[in-house]
């Protein structure tokens, strides 16, 4: 738990005999916290003879004429709500109290722990508390996410975080810092929010980092900076698996050629949705595979896998959606003496009913 040494003046004005309004004064310490605690007595009789300070801290303070002063050292052990009060008494023994004024000892939030587990997305990736990796979503790059617990003893709710990274566990000027005042137990690294600028554009393949967080409270309380934890980048950028088909709008039963985007890995098709079938000599682990889909709806997804195994699968995680066209209903062309033909017939038809001929021998 972090101890903050405040040192604060609270200055409580007792008007002796003649009771005064006063809206109450808070101040919020955290655990381990110290305030000074000042009394002032007044009294109009110009009659003191004690000007004392009861709570959160007692010391007793003699007076004489119409003011006087009294202070004492309050630190906050515990957590919870202390009235700072005072009281003024004259010659006579008469006496007066007032409480004008609050004292809050609120607990700084607990030191941020690693969730267990962590991991990428692709095979060969590292797996480190803390952290989970998308390797696959943008082309060339490893993005990690940090993952970390927030808990306070009093229940607060969180306000902000502030995340370091840095190559030397004991972080020393330049590193990577950025105070994000948002509620948040997870951050997805971006390195141009650098609060300082100082630092790197991005991650270097290969290398090992150290990277530690703290959170804080809606009192204005930080934690401790959680322990360092160190994670390291993949050995190189992982396969990317995207691609391209043509014709882009096919009828159903056309065949489609599918093209990768990138080249010198193992490739493996699948059809996750609708039905196709492999074409011209190629299948699904082809570079450049042909299909002929029989449905109206589909969806392929590619998976590719360099030489240290290192692997992603086309986003969405279940395939591409590829809707193919009915194709156009067929026509077939009939010859023009046919037409003839039939015209002709309809008109003998015509005559047959409009005149009857008869014959004699």
């Amino acid at each position: 738990m972090i101890s903050r040494k405040t040192s604060i003046n609270f200055v409580i004005l007792l008007v002796f005999v003649l009771a005064i309004g006063h809206s109450v004064q808070a101040i919020t310490l955290g655990i381990g916290g110290t305030t000074t605690i000042t009394i002032k007595c007044s009294d109009v009789n110009s009659n003191l003879s004690q000007c004392n300070a009861v709570s959160p801290c007692g010391k007793t303070c003699s007076a004489s004429g119409s003011s006087g002063t009294c202070s004492c050292q309050f630190t906050c052990s515990t957590g919870g709500t202390f009235n700072a009060c005072g009281r003024a008494v004259d010659a006579l023994g008469l006496a007066g109290n007032q409480c004008l004024a609050t004292v809050i000892c609120n607990s700084a939030p607990q030191k941020p722990i690693y969730p267990p587990g962590g991991g990428g997305n692709g095979g060969g990736g590292p797996e480190d508390n803390g952290i989970t990796w998308s390797h696959c979503l943008f082309q060339g790059e490893s993005v990690p996410t940090f993952h970390w617990t927030y808990s306070d003893p009093d229940g607060d709710a969180q306000t902000a975080y502030e995340i370091w990274i840095d190559t030397n566990a004991s972080f020393p000027n330049p590193k990577f810092n950025n105070l994000v005042n948002v509620k948040a137990t997870s951050y997805v690294l971006d390195l141009l929010h650098d609060d300082e600028g100082d630092w790197l554009n991005e991650l270097v393949w290969d290398t090992t980092y150290n990277w530690k967080v703290r959170v804080k409270d809606d009192h204005g309380n930080w934690s401790e900076f959680s322990n360092p934890n160190s994670f390291k980048t993949p050995k190189h950028t992982y396969p990317y698996p995207g691609f391209f088909w043509d014709p882009l709008e096919p009828t159903q039963e056309e065949v489609v050629v599918f093209t990768p985007d990138q080249t010198g890995v193992y490739y493996l098709w699948t059809v996750t949705e609708g039905e196709g079938v492999y074409t011209d000599g190629t299948g699904p682990t082809n570079k450049e595979p042909h299909i002929k889909f029989l449905t109206t709806t589909n969806r392929i997804k590619l998976k590719v896998t360099d030489s240290d195994a290192f692997f992603c699968e086309s986003e969405p995680a279940e395939g591409t959606l590829l809707e193919t066209q009915l194709p156009l209903p067929e026509y077939r062309e009939v010859p023009p003496i046919i037409w003839l033909k039939n015209f002709f017939s309809e008109v003998a038809s015509i005559f047959n009913g409009l005149f009857r001929f008869t014959t004699s021998t």
